[in-house]
Order: structure tokens, then sequence, then C-alpha cells
């Protein structure tokens, strides 16, 4: 009875076993058995999601639309500043599908008026566009639109309108730059007057969009030209702004036009340094050094040194890199204009293994307010000391970093800790662990 017993238990337990070792295998369609069959997965395609969200429609298993466009590329003829062309572009359905237009999204200075969402199987629809052309001029302006469709073989597809826009006002300068040293009081002015094909014109106002310049006067010259001048208030410290005016003026046939005039106000250094900020060696700009042959061209930095005001003379010198090692770069100075502008080249010499090096640009003068100049330089590497490159345009003329130590595959970071003369390999927190070495017990 014990015997009996004991083999029935062992009976069971291989029965147990055998049913769950049964679905690692399914049966073929030959009859055999094998590894089970992998379910299906949906093949992916290049179209992005949604209608709303990718502005492509999903393509269907039915009919296919097919999109045509008789014309593309529409020109209108002269117009004068700050009138609004339209044109109506016409879709056809050639395909047997329904084609849904999803969008019409303009480029800058175009906008769409409206548009036929679906055109049936051989119907036509239409795309109305138009350009407000208050912020344009030129013989050559080009504005484009992209039409977005469920055409599986044009899903998008560009139409284009060009043409000339003649100017109703005319400056001179183009612009108004107001620049001197900070704390000074910044003057200066812009004549406006009509355009080739404009009638005479009065000005009805003249405002600043922000607050950097304020107009002093609005002045008639008498022959149908008008002098505006502005000034902007001094600054405590060197800066770059940007302003805008806006002149609206009245033509002789009561009609009304509004034209912008850009103002750049420039509060500069006694001794102004260009650029304004950091001389920066970029890591893509030095791996150009480890190339090989042609490929391998100098990397250089200019800095002009000039007075911030034109009445403002001085001498450059001295010259000199601090808190750089010996050897890797080169500094050369060339006169552009005696006792007014100079040009310091800096040019580096090597590869370095540091990941950046860090120094500081001194340049002295004998201007007796402003004597000493100071910039900092920077130089960054790829930070290894075995970059792979092996010629000319190799990895794009980028030196490519040896793995870190600790370091897995796929972006994996692994901490290595050693524990009692063994290193355990600890999971990173989204618990990936691409090794096979088990953790070790302490004792």
């Amino acid at each position: 009875m014990k015997r009996f017993s004991t083999l029935s238990i062992a009976c069971c337990v291989a029965l147990v076993m055998g049913a769950i070792a049964v679905p690692a295998f399914a049966q073929k369609d030959d009859g055999g058995y094998g590894p089970p069959i992998p379910p299906k997965v949906a093949k992916k395609t290049n179209q992005k999601p949604g209608v709303n969200g990718g502005k492509v429609a999903p393509i269907s298993d039915g009919p296919s639309p097919v999109m045509v466009l008789p014309e593309t590329d529409w020109s209108w003829d002269d117009v004068m500043q700050g009138d609004k062309v339209s044109h109506t572009f016409v879709v056809k359905n050639t395909g047997e599908g329904v084609l849904r237009i999803t969008q019409v999204k303009p480029g800058c200075g175009c906008t769409s008026k409206s548009f036929d969402r679906e055109i049936a199987p051989g119907g036509e629809g239409k795309i109305d566009l138009v350009i407000d052309t208050t912020k344009l001029k030129g013989k050559t302006v080009r504005k484009y639109a992209t039409i977005f469709t469920n055409d599986p073989r044009s899903a998008r597809a560009k139409v284009f309108m060009s043409g000339s826009v003649t100017p109703f006002i005319l400056t001179e300068p183009a612009s108004v730059r107001l620049i001197g040293l900070s704390g000074d009081l910044l003057e200066g002015s812009v004549t406006v007057s009509p355009g080739p094909k404009s009638a005479a014109f009065s000005i009805e106002s003249v405002k600043a969009k922000g607050d950097r310049v304020e107009i002093v006067e609005v002045k008639d010259l008498g022959d149908g030209r008008y002098n505006i001048s502005v000034k902007a208030v001094p600054s405590d410290r060197p800066q770059v702004l940007r302003d805008q005016l806006t002149v609206a003026v009245v033509d002789s046939e009561g009609v009304r036009r509004e034209a912008n005039v850009p103002v750049t106000v420039e509060h500069r250094d006694r001794i102004t340094l260009q650029p304004r900020g950091n001389v920066v060696f970029q890591k893509r700009e030095t791996a150009r050094l480890l190339q090989e042959g042609a490929a391998k061209r100098p990397v250089q930095r200019d800095v002009h040194i000039f007075g911030g005001r034109d009445d403002i003379k001085f001498n450059l010198l001295n010259v000199e890199l601090l808190d750089l090692p010996e050897g890797v770069f080169t500094v050369t100075t060339n006169t552009v204009k005696p006792e007014h502008r100079y040009r310091i080249s800096i040019r580096l010499n090597e590869y370095r293994q540091e990941r950046t090096l860090r120094g500081r640009l001194r340049i002295t003068t004998d201007d007796p307010e402003t004597p000493v100049r100071e910039m900092r330089v920077y130089a960054q590497f790829g930070g290894t000391t075995n970059p792979r490159v092996t010629g000319a345009g190799a990895n794009n003329g980028k030196a490519k970093p040896v793995p870190a130590i600790g370091k897995g595959k796929a972006g994996t970071n692994r901490r290595v800790t050693p524990v009692g003369g063994q290193k355990q390999i600890k999971p990173t927190k989204n618990g990936n662990n691409n090794s096979n070495v088990k953790p070790v017990k302490k004792g």
C-alpha cells in the first residue's frame, strides 16, 4: 500500500509537469508539433497618426483618391504695398476614393481664406489664398502654402504665389541706427517720401512700437518729404536694442496706409570688442584637427577691437593669452584702420585630450580711460584620449569617443560596487541589467 501511494504521487507529479510544458509547443498545419507560431503584428507605416494631430489622413484599404493640381505656381502683377492679393487654386480628384483635404498650412505672410474639405471621385474643389503685403516689398516676393490630403501617393503638396510689391513710401536710410557710448544720449533721423507709383501724402502719426526710442519731431520739408527725428535714452551698460517706427500716412485720395521702419540702438563700450561675449572653439570645429590631408583645416577665431565712437582714437600695444598651455594657440594682430580698428586672430594648433581648455585673452591699449580689456577663451574637445578618426570626413569630422568604464550598451548605465572582493552589478532605475553576473550575498 505504501509503494502504491509513492508510485501514485510520482505519476501525478509527472502529469502536472507535462501539462505545464505542453504550452511550449503547438500543433502545426502538417500535424506535427513545434514552437508556437507568434501572433501577426500589424506593419508600421510612415503615415503620421491622426487627422488632427499629424495633419495627414490615414490610408484606407478601399478605393484611393488621386490629387491633381492643374496649377501650382501663380504670379500677380505689380501691386502697391499694403494691398491684399488673392488667388483660387483648383484641386481635382482623378481617383476612385473621396479626396479629403485635412489642412492648408500657409507659409509666412500668406493666409488661407477657405478650402473644400472633401472632393468626390472625378470632382474638383477650390483653395482660396490671400497675401497681405503690408510688411512686404520688392520685385521677387514669393510665398507658399502646404496642402495635406489622404492621397497615399501625394499626402502633401505645395502651391506658390509670387509677384512684385512696390513700396508706397521710401525711407532714407532704410533703417534707423543709433550708435554711441553707454551713458550718451543717442539721436538720429529718417526721411520719408512717396514711392515711385504713390500719390502725395501727409503723415497722420508716427509711433514707436516699444519703449526703446522716443519721437522728437516730425518736420514737413515742403517737397513731399518728411523728416522724423528720434532719440534713445542713455543706458548704464553696453547693449543692443531693437525697436520699430510705425508711420501712418493718408494720400490725396484719402487712402490710409502704414509702413514700418526698423530701429537699432547700440550702446557701446569706449573700447568695443566683437564678438561681445566669449571666444569659443566648438567641438565640431576642433575635430577638424584630427582629419588627414586636405580635410585637415585650421581652426581660427577673429576678434575685432575698435572705438565706440568715430572720434575715439587709440593704439594696440599688446595681446596675450593667459591660463592656457603654451604652443596650443597662436595669436596674430592686423591693423584694419590705424588708430581706429584692429583685428586679432586666435588660431588653435593641436587637438587636446582635455575635454575643455579655459583661458583669457588680455588686450592692452594706450587709451587713457580703458587701457585693458579681457575676454574668456574656451576650446571644446571630445574628451577622449583615443578618438577613432580614420580619414577625411570620418564620422562627419567628429571624434568618436571611447565608451567609459561602467557604461553599458544602448544607453545602459551600470554602477559597479565591490562587495566582499566581488563585483556586484546593480540595475538602473528602469530595471535593465544587461549582465549574467548574479548578485553576491554577504557572509
